[in-house]
Order: C-alpha cells, then sequence, then structure tokens
C-alpha cells in the first residue's frame, strides 16, 4: 500500500521506525531502520503495489506519484485503490531475493521498463571507473541535500573512495539518508570472481532533475588527472570524512 499524498514525505523522512528481523537473519538485529528506506525498500520488493489515498491530488501531481513508483519499482503491478472495496486479486509469486528492485533493473540496463512515466520522473545510469574523493564527495553530499540538481529520491549502486581504493562500497541513499556498506575486497577475490565495479556505477532516480549537471558534479567528485597519478599509496592519505 502506497500513501499517494504521503509519499514524497515519506521518502524524505529522517526519524526511524521499529525493525522486525528477517526470518533467515542472525543475531544482533539492528533494532530500527530509517522510515525513508523502509518505505522504499517495501516498494521495491512489491509485486502488487495499491496507491491510496490519492483523492486530494491534482491529475498532474498524481501522476507524478505513480511515475515514480514505477520507476523505483517497475516490476510491480500497480492499482489505484477506488472508494469501493475491491477484491482481492494476488499477484504472482515472488521471493525476497529476486532482482525487482529499480535500481537493480538500471544497472542491468535492458532489465530497466518503467510502465508509466511523467516529465518530473527521470532514472539514468552514471558510470566513472575513477574512485571518488571523499572530502569532494562530502561537498556533493551537501549539495544533493538542497535539491541543486533537482530532488534525488533514490540513488544505488556500487562505489569506490579513493582513501579505500580495493575497498567496493554499496552506495545506498533514499531521501536524506545515505550509506556506504562494504561489499568486498579486491585482495579477497577468487580467481573466478569478477569485480564488481571499477568504480562508480550507479543508478540515480528523481523528480525534476538536472541529469547533465548531476553527472558533471559526479565527475568533479573523482580524481583528477593529477590525483590518479600520484597511485593508492598517496590516496590512503587522504582526508575521509566517512566513517569505516
Amino acid at each position: 500500500m502506497a500513501d499517494a499524498a504521503r509519499l514524497l514525505e515519506d521518502l524524505q523522512r529522517v526519524d526511524s521506525a521499529p525493525r522486525r528481523p528477517l526470518a533467515r537473519e542472525q543475531p544482533p538485529f539492528a533494532p530500527r531502520i530509517p522510515h525513508a528506506m523502509l518505505t522504499v525498500t517495501q516498494l521495491e520488493y512489491a509485486s502488487t503495489i495499491v496507491v491510496a489515498n490519492w483523492s486530494g491530488l491534482s491529475t498532474a501531481e498524481l501522476s507524478t506519484v505513480i511515475a515514480l513508483i514505477s520507476h523505483l519499482s517497475p516490476q510491480a503491478s500497480l492499482r489505484v485503490r477506488q472508494d469501493a472495496i475491491e477484491p482481492w486479486v494476488p499477484g504472482e509469486t515472488f521471493t525476497a531475493g529476486q532482482e525487482r528492485p529499480g535500481w537493480i533493473g538500471l544497472l542491468n540496463d535492458d532489465d530497466y521498463e518503467p510502465h508509466l512515466t511523467d516529465p518530473r520522473v527521470a532514472a539514468f545510469r552514471y558510470e566513472n571507473v575513477r574512485p571518488l574523493h571523499p572530502v569532494r564527495l562530502r561537498r556533493l553530499l551537501d549539495r544533493l541535500e538542497t535539491d541543486a540538481f533537482g530532488t534525488v529520491v533514490r540513488s544505488a549502486g556500487f562505489c569506490r573512495f579513493a582513501s579505500r581504493p580495493h575497498v567496493v562500497a554499496h552506495w545506498d541513499h533514499v531521501g536524506r539518508m545515505i550509506t556506504f556498506d562494504p561489499l568486498s575486497h579486491d585482495d579477497a577475490l577468487g580467481d573466478d570472481q569478477e569485480l564488481l565495479a571499477l568504480g562508480q556505477d550507479l543508478a540515480i532516480i528523481g523528480l525534476d532533475l538536472d541529469t547533465g549537471g548531476l553527472t558533471a558534479a559526479l565527475d568533479d567528485a573523482a580524481l583528477t588527472d593529477d590525483e590518479l597519478a600520484t597511485g593508492p599509496t598517496l590516496w590512503a592519505r587522504l582526508a575521509d570524512p566517512f566513517p569505516l
């Protein structure tokens, strides 16, 4: 169920909600989850999404909300709830491990096909093989919070910090929260394992996006030619405002 009137607000919330551990999850459990992350996760892994509380929105506002949902969860079936009680029609059977999130489909290129579009809603893939300068990335994230390039609702994928050049991190962002969780270390890969990413491989979904400006800003956050030439030993000495 998606609350159309509150969806954009819910995706920007910074408070946390109680979290139920998954059946297969082992302790210790994180007791709470950011509300925005809970909202986007529920959308991304849904097989059917019922859009409710939409009557107070204009046609244009409803179009934007539904298109945003479709971009976040392109494989889900969308239904707009009417005032009358409708019979429940179950969707297809699926598992939580299926690749339903829109950001995964976007990184897989041809798997990303939102059913509904709107002029305000956009999505694109960003790639750059150069690692990120941590300080310049911090400045860029501060600009994103001010909607300098439009409203980036969701961005996710893979990245590398120059200060930790051998570690691939999971870039996981929604609304006003972002995490960078380490996924793999190059030195720990087996002979038959491939790198998750050389540098950045990101899916970006949002409203009124300045894709050119955001792409340029992400490029500027990566190492310059001169910085790249100094090598990983000096990169590791760069100031890094992000917790390990």
